[in-house]
């Protein structure tokens, strides 16, 4: 987009946008807020839709994220300041599933860092439901 000064900002692949209720959220936007977090390896904002989000056509924003190695925090600790981070910041502030994703990401075998947001959609639904 182009802001108010006519400066240009890449925010991520259009596929990759999540729709949520509040809006549009960015992937490069919103995971480089998570990835600071001291714990974090890596995260990975994907979209699954709810049977609430059905009605409006919107869908629930998910962060997986992949842990550091070795870990000192507990992962309720990691929550927790994932939590934080997100209540700080307006582009996530209703974000609310944070989920640990044990296995590293899968990816484009083309480009290894293209994530494959729609395998990891899935196993977030699945997560959800359980």
């Amino acid at each position: 987009y182009l802001d108010s000064s006519g400066m240009l900002w890449y925010c991520g692949r259009k596929s990759h946008r999540v729709q949520s209720a509040q809006g549009p959220m960015f992937s490069e936007c919103v995971e480089a807020l998570f990835n600071k977090q001291r714990s974090v390896l890596r995260t990975a904002l994907v979209g699954v839709q709810l049977a609430t989000d059905a009605a409006s056509n919107t869908q629930t924003p998910v962060i997986l994220f992949q842990l550091q190695t070795p870990q000192t925090l507990t992962m309720n600790q990691i929550l927790q300041e994932l939590k934080q981070i997100a209540s700080a910041d307006a582009r996530t502030k209703n974000t609310q599933h944070f989920l640990h994703y044990p296995r590293p990401f899968p990816v484009d075998i083309r480009h290894n860092a293209k994530i494959n947001r729609e395998l990891l959609a899935m196993w977030a639904r699945k997560q959800l439901r359980s």
